[in-house]
């Protein structure tokens, strides 16, 4: 990182030109600071519209009209494709893990050991660790599934018809709305 030159002991007379270079750039600045934020604020709102047709207008109307693909005459192509969200909400975790012990699937969890110290008892979290690491290669404590592995599991129970508790997971099927445009054949 350079160093802020120190311009305190600077006496060389600044000439009225610079003066008006400096207050033409600090209004540039505002202008330009003002712009990217209506800039911003412009990209947030489209993003919100995408998120909209993407994931709600479309879909909706496409199941309505009972139908997953479409392609318009200037050769626009759109699909649905379903997709599963899943984040197990901190309350439900644990019935959420024994949900899945009950039913045979404990295999997907990942059941982890942490034990936290002051800074003035690092020769105490040191031991301990030297202690468990002989025992165990890992030393860490919680139980968690990762988010890829319960949405293919979600997915698949789904699929096999299982009466799968969605919102007990904080999961549920979403459908996105995908456009492509069919390339054009080349003219050579």
């Amino acid at each position: 990182m350079s160093e802020v030159p120190d311009y305190t002991g600077h006496h060389e007379a600044v000439g009225t030109s610079d003066m008006l270079l400096l207050s033409t750039l600090m209004e540039e600045l505002e202008i330009a600071k003002a712009e990217e934020a209506h800039a911003m604020e412009a990209l947030k709102s489209k993003t919100k519209r995408v998120t909209e047709l993407e994931q709600y207008e479309i879909p909706e109307l496409m199941l309505a009209l009972n139908t997953r693909k479409h392609e318009t005459a200037s050769g626009l192509s759109i699909s649905l494709n379903e997709t599963i969200r899943c984040s197990i909400p901190h309350s439900n975790k644990p019935k959420c893990m024994k949900w899945l012990i009950d039913n045979g699937h404990s295999a997907l969890i990942k059941d982890t050991v942490t034990v936290e110290f002051n800074v003035d008892q690092h020769e105490d979290a040191v031991l301990l660790k030297e202690r468990l690491l002989g025992e165990h290669s890992h030393v860490l404590q919680d139980q968690k599934v990762e988010s890829s592995t319960i949405r293919a599991f979600i997915k698949k129970q789904l699929a096999n018809g299982v009466d799968f508790p969605m919102e007990m997971f904080g999961a549920f099927q979403q459908m996105k709305a995908v456009i492509k445009l069919k390339r054009q054949a080349r003219q050579f």
